[in-house]
């Protein structure tokens, strides 16, 4: 789970992600080089509930028995997610801190109409 999200270019389109460091989704956008952002709605109790960090303690994967779709980097989204960006690596930051940053180039998006 994001700490932030934040577009940083328009030409090319780029996001900034901050993720807490030693959070286990961290090495796998590190080794593939990609990434996904899903905007999730705060009444999806399932979806908060299986994602939130402190739920989260060796639990297994937490897209078991949610139905994904993969966008462009073939990164795994929920398909009930009103919004996905889905990039590619372009920097990794390591901040030194209790957070590290990852810009993403954005290289897919789709909104879900209602």
């Amino acid at each position: 789970m994001a700490l932030s999200v934040q577009p940083i270019s328009l030409a090319p389109p780029m996001v900034a992600v901050s993720i807490p460091t030693g959070q286990m989704v961290s090495p796998l956008i590190r080794d593939s080089r990609q990434f996904a952002i899903c905007a999730v709605r705060r009444d999806d109790l399932l979806a908060m509930k299986k994602f939130s960090p402190s739920s989260r303690r060796g639990e297994g994967d937490p897209f078991d028995s949610m139905v994904v779709e993969r966008l462009v980097t073939r990164s795994p989204v929920l398909a009930r997610s009103e919004l996905v960006i889905d990039c590619e690596v372009f920097r990794h930051l390591d901040l030194e801190a209790d957070h590290e940053l990852f810009i993403g180039k954005v290289v897919g998006a789709r909104v879900l109409q209602r």
